[in-house]
């Protein structure tokens, strides 16, 4: 945590136009338990309890946009867990941009895979391995055993 600290610290200090605040601790966080046995859902819950701390920064934000010295919000960056956020933004009239740390075909494969559920309704057929996966944003089809095991998982989900 100190090297991202440093870091932040000279990112402000090199670029004016970056202003880092701090924000309060979330009261009553997730219980850790929730993030031992299914991380996404900790990490989407605590977001979710984020949202009135954001949407108090950035009423402050902006309401003080108007004194001298003061930085314009032109939008905000988000994780991919942090879409509830973009309600927030819509309130005041600002963008959203989506940063993702995974490749395009990454995120086409999720998306790929409870499309392909929803119109076959079986797991994958591990045991035949010549099935053959059309998915967007791959140049070839992808056979079903190189496919990982969670797979399956997030293609009978709902």
């Amino acid at each position: 945590q100190a090297d991202t600290i440093a870091f932040l610290r000279s990112l402000v200090k090199n670029e004016p136009r970056i202003r880092l605040v701090t924000l309060p601790e979330v009261q009553d966080p997730p219980p850790m338990e929730l993030f031992v046995e299914f991380a996404e859902s900790y990490i989407l819950e605590y977001v979710k309890k984020m949202v009135p701390i954001i949407r108090e920064a950035l009423s402050t934000l902006l309401s003080s946009r108007d004194e001298s010295g003061s930085v314009r919000v032109a939008g905000l960056v988000l994780d991919f867990f942090c879409v509830p956020m973009i309600d927030v933004e819509n309130e005041f009239n600002l963008p959203s941009y989506i940063f993702l740390t995974c490749s395009a075909g990454f995120l086409g494969m999720m998306k790929y895979l409870p499309e392909r559920h929803r119109e076959i309704k079986s797991e994958f057929n591990r045991s035949f391995n010549e099935e053959l996966n059309l998915i967007p944003g791959y140049v070839n089809s992808v056979p079903t055993k190189v496919l990982p095991s969670p797979a399956d998982s997030v293609a009978l989900s709902p």
